[in-house]
């Protein structure tokens, strides 16, 4: 018979272990029972109720006629007034979705949505503006743009304008950037895409972005003409309060002054106090 090999498990029969004698353990002696004080009960302080954020004070494109501003839209922007702040959206960003919803509206051929309306409906009219593969963008940007801003989807079911196509294609530029231009940047980019030839084409993204952006370019030149007009008047201001430093100045070197001047000296200085 073979033998095992070296490396081959070998059986090993151990002795058996005899246990040790232990002698028997001494009785403990009983401890004195140890009385921890009471703790004072800790009373927990009642939750400080959530602080609602101001609703933006949004307005209506005033191209918009007043047969078309319904109560129940009327009713929508309110509500959209006072989801906004709490999606994280800023007064100037729910302004600019709230024009460029307007402006969808507008230039896209659609149906208005109602309780029929499903998201395959308002896909199938995006592939008829856009097409198939243009439409799947501007779908998956606007629920993106949506799982951003917590509280925005909620609005949008609950109101139906998640089915609405102007809301989703504005929602999609919104994701895009659209929103966030300077107003000099904004201006740049309106005469690119006049160059391109999308445009030339008619192609509606492109117009609606235009009108965005141009609206971006026209409040920012709005907000310069009235600090410029500021800095005038400030300028005028200083002159005029110079001039009547001046005459009194002048009153001043004199030794005695006359009826007329005295009554000249007391408006001067009321002057200078307004």
């Amino acid at each position: 018979m073979a033998e095992p090999s070296v490396v081959a498990p070998v059986e090993v029969v151990e002795a058996p272990v005899v246990p040790a004698a232990v002698p028997p353990e001494k009785e403990a002696e009983p401890k004195a029972a140890v009385v921890e004080p009471e703790k004072p009960a800790v009373v927990a302080e009642p939750e400080k109720p959530a602080v609602a954020a101001e609703p933006h004070a949004l307005v209506v494109p005033n191209f918009v006629p007043f047969s078309e501003q319904t109560p129940e839209r009327s009713a929508m922007v309110e509500e959209f007034s006072q989801v906004a702040p709490g999606a994280g959206l800023d007064a100037e960003t729910s302004q600019g979705l709230l024009d460029l919803v307007t402006d969808a509206v507008t230039m896209l051929a659609y149906e208005a949505v109602d309780q029929h309306t499903t998201a395959q409906d308002t896909f199938d009219t995006l592939v008829k503006n856009f097409g198939q593969e243009v439409a799947a963008g501007i779908a998956n940007r606007a629920q993106r743009y949506v799982a951003a801003h917590k509280g925005l989807g909620d609005y949008l079911d609950r109101t139906g304008l998640g089915d609405d196509l102007g809301v989703v294609v504005s929602l999609s530029m919104a994701q895009e950037g659209v929103l966030k231009f300077t107003p000099e940047k904004a201006q740049a980019e309106v005469s690119r895409l006049m160059q391109t030839t999308a445009y030339r084409q008619g192609d509606k993204q492109v117009l609606l972005k235009i009108h965005a952006l141009s609206r971006i370019a026209s409040k920012g030149e709005a907000k310069k003409e009235q600090a410029q007009a500021k800095a005038v008047a400030a300028d005028v201001g200083k002159a005029a309060k110079a001039a009547v430093q001046a005459e009194l100045q002048s009153l001043a070197s004199k030794k005695t002054l006359t009826e007329e001047e005295r009554a000249r000296w007391i408006t001067l200085v009321a002057k200078l106090s307004t």
